[in-house]
């Protein structure tokens, strides 16, 4: 057994991430398939009343749709250049996207490459499962 710090449970067992986010322990789904999720976005308990706001205020599932879109003609793209494709102010509001999508194994991690400000970023790509997501 492997203990999970987020939820207390164990990390080993099969569809862990069903229950566990590793966010605190909030549950996420208790679904038959990913495809089921909660597509909320959300805040710490302890996040200041403006996080709390802005949370709400994020319709993450149709954001998670545009970045499946995004990825339609492009094999590979960092978080930072979705955002640029979809003309999105904030990187914030879709990099926590891309690690629910590839959990729910929509996208998966293609590679790495530097992006504008130098950094090493992770390439996604869409995976068979989310091409049948495509419109």
């Amino acid at each position: 057994m492997r203990f999970c710090w987020s939820c207390g449970g164990d990390a080993d067992e099969p569809d862990h991430w069903r229950s566990c986010d590793g966010r605190q322990g909030r549950i996420e789904a208790e679904a038959e398939t990913p495809e089921s999720e909660t597509y909320d976005a959300w805040a710490r308990n302890d996040d200041p009343e403006p996080s709390h706001v802005a949370a709400a205020a994020v319709n993450a599932k149709a954001l998670e749709g545009k970045v499946i879109g995004s990825l339609e003609h492009d094999p590979a793209l960092t978080t930072e250049e979705i955002t640029r494709r979809l003309g999105h102010p904030h990187r914030d509001s879709i990099s926590p996207r891309m690690r629910s999508l590839e959990r729910k194994g929509f996208v998966e991690r293609v590679g790495k490459r530097r992006n504008e400000s130098g950094l090493l970023a992770t390439a996604w790509g869409l995976t068979a499962l989310g091409r049948t997501k495509l419109p």
